[in-house]
């Protein structure tokens, strides 16, 4: 019987093992999930939501056919859409496992080049067929175009890997196990019964009771034979026939201690049943041994495997639940890595300018009082090879990146950025991106002065945008500019010389009230009267709260300008040597002549405090620069 189990087990081991490789080859799903869009594309822009990438787990491959040119862009939701804005443009639609469309008609019928933008974290362009892969969060977005004119490509596949959930392969191996083992143990059970019964099958007479032990007994010593049972008879060797005594003798012997080969005979019999136990202990471990191993290899089965008790939890649908204050600010402008490709294609469009002086190209990159920095040095250049050029855009790593928190325009991001000679402070540079469809601009670039260190969230989280009239503010950003200008005109006299005090103020020791009293004083001042005045620069000033306690640093730049006009007849001013010879209309003037300087000036600017006092503005970095020389009309 213990033979027919053990084969019926093993038979019903190699069945699971069988179903078991089925479900791992045979009947095992695709290694992909893929779905086509089913619509014809009529808009110039397709956007693929990353609710539609997110509709299975597992990095995304998106599959673009078409006839001609073919872009894919990858951005945030908000960008991609602040790109399309009033255009044609069509989102796809995941509807029960299908992919189609909802068009919106903007008003736009055409976009333009929709490759190179600073809004993209990842772009591919191709002819005919591209093949994209991305793992996109939910609140990004792909957009396609082919050349912006004609409709968007409509061959769209997008593919994820596929899980291979197989939930019975795990059991079914378990069962194998526990079965082959079970077939092995019913063997070896089978095995040892039919050893024990093995060998001649003789009757064995039956141990005397106790009645017939004591009737022997007084046979012996009464002298007279007694007779074994008749089926314990057995045919004996002929021996010599024992005497009265001699019985006597032995019958006494019988009821004596047991001799030194009696107790070696037990000793034998013990250790025969010690290591007949120790057999039986070995047996059992290495029944033990194949249940071990078909454990250790269940152990490396991954949960696709078996099945999932769990409870099934509601798939995600439109934008994620915030779980912590982070996640209800608005996303930084930019990523890290937005900004390094943003960073090296201004130094290379900044350098290429700079050696052609060409004010067209450098335009690209720069804008707002950089731009026209620059471009008045480029003119200077021009006439004056000998005049130094402007300061060119740090070449070493990113010490700090504060991207603002936004998904509108404009946008701005403060970076410190030092140098690969280390002997050069580091500058600190303010872009701003105007309109979705502009790349982002340097408009400040300052020298930090020693010893100030910025400091501010991670460029993932990024800093909040302040308006330029904030009232939280120890003074409104849009007045900080002129408030300073007159501390450089008129010292210690200025209403406000209070908030910017001169200590550690270097652009003070240098053009400061001091300075400007030098120049007063000197012997032209005679038949020549000169003067100081400050006006606002057309660039918004950019703010970015800097800290916890509320405190901003303020990007911002004004322009001062020194009038030298004659005081008597037949007096002529004349521009001075190097840049203002090169930049005057004029070699000499006898109505006077109006230099404008630009002054680019980074503050830390408190917040405003309970109690009213008064904070002073800290001057974190400035750069100044000859931007015009023009004659004084008479």
């Amino acid at each position: 019987m213990r033979y027919l189990l053990s084969v019926v087990s093993l038979v019903l081991a190699v069945a699971c093992f069988a179903l078991a490789v089925g479900q791992r080859t045979i009947w095992a799903p695709p290694q992909t999930i893929t779905e086509q869009l089913q619509e014809a594309v009529e808009t110039p822009v397709l956007v693929l939501g990353g609710d539609v990438l997110a509709t299975h787990d597992g990095r995304q491959a998106i599959t673009i056919a078409g006839d001609g040119p073919i872009t894919a862009v990858v951005g945030r939701t908000s960008d991609v859409l602040g790109w399309i804005g009033d255009a044609d443009h069509s989102m796809v639609v995941d509807e029960d496992g299908e992919l189609v469309l909802d068009a919106t008609t903007g008003g736009e019928a055409t976009v333009p080049a929709i490759a190179g933008s600073d809004l993209w974290v990842q772009e591919v362009t191709g002819e005919d067929e591209i093949t994209l892969e991305l793992a996109a969060p939910l609140d990004y977005s792909v957009a396609i175009v082919s050349d912006g004119t004609a409709a968007a490509p409509s061959d769209v596949r997008v593919d994820w890997p596929n899980e291979r959930s197989m939930p019975l392969f795990g059991p079914l191996m378990t069962a194998g196990f526990v079965l082959a083992a079970l077939a092995l143990l019913l063997l070896l059970l089978a095995v040892r019964r039919h050893r024990r019964q093995r060998g001649p099958q003789r009757r064995l007479s039956p141990a005397p009771s106790r009645r017939e032990r004591r009737e022997i007994r007084r046979g012996a010593q009464r002298g007279l034979p007694v007779a074994p049972p008749q089926d314990a008879i057995e045919p004996a060797a002929p021996s010599e026939p024992s005497t009265d005594a001699s019985a006597t003798q032995q019958d006494e012997a019988s009821t004596q201690e047991p001799t030194s080969g009696d107790r070696a005979d037990e000793a034998r019999r013990a250790e025969r049943r010690a290591t007949t136990t120790r057999h039986a202990t070995l047996r059992r471990v290495r029944l033990v041994v194949p249940i071990a191993m078909g454990a250790a290899l269940l152990t490396g089965c991954g949960p696709q495997y078996w099945p999932d008790l769990a409870q099934p939890s509601a798939s995600p649908s439109g934008s994620p639940e915030p779980t912590s204050l982070e996640d209800t600010l608005p996303p930084a402008a930019v990523t890290v890595r937005q900004f390094e490709r943003i960073l090296d294609d201004t130094r290379e469009v900044v350098a290429e300018a700079d050696a052609s002086l060409d004010a067209t190209l450098v335009a690209e990159r720069l804008g707002g009082p950089q731009l026209e920095a620059r471009t008045v040095n480029y003119q200077v250049r021009g006439v004056d090879p000998s005049v130094a050029a402007a300061t060119g855009i740090p070449d070493g790593d990113i010490q700090l990146l504060l991207p603002q928190q936004t998904e509108v325009w404009p946008r701005s991001v403060l970076a410190v950025v030092g140098w690969q000679d280390e002997s050069q402070a580091q500058s600190a540079l303010v872009f701003v991106q105007e309109g979705p469809r502009e790349d982002y601009r340097l408009v400040y670039q300052y020298r930090l002065q020693s010893g100030n260190q910025l400091t501010g969230a991670s460029a993932d989280i990024g800093a909040p945008g302040l308006p330029a009239n904030t009232p939280l503010l120890e003074m409104p950003p849009e007045q900080v500019a002129l408030a300073y200008g007159d501390v450089l005109i008129n010292g210690t006299n200025s209403s406000w010389s209070s908030r910017f005090p001169a200590e550690n103020d270097s652009l003070q020791e240098q053009v400061g009230y001091d300075d400007k009293q030098e120049t007063l004083a000197a012997d032209t001042s005679q038949t020549v009267t000169v003067s100081f005045a400050d006006q606002e620069d057309e660039q918004a000033p950019v703010v970015l709260v800097a800290d916890a306690d509320g405190g901003a640093y303020v990007a911002t730049s004004f322009v001062e300008t020194t009038t030298s006009i004659p005081n008597e007849e037949g007096v002529t001013v004349r521009p001075g040597a190097g840049a203002q010879a090169a930049l005057s209309p004029v070699e000499s003037s006898t109505t006077g002549l109006e230099a404008a300087y630009q002054i680019q000036a980074l503050f830390y600017v408190p917040p405003k405090s309970d109690d009213g006092s008064e904070q002073p503005l800290v001057l974190l970095g400035y750069a100044y620069a000859l931007v015009g020389l023009q004659e004084v009309q008479g």
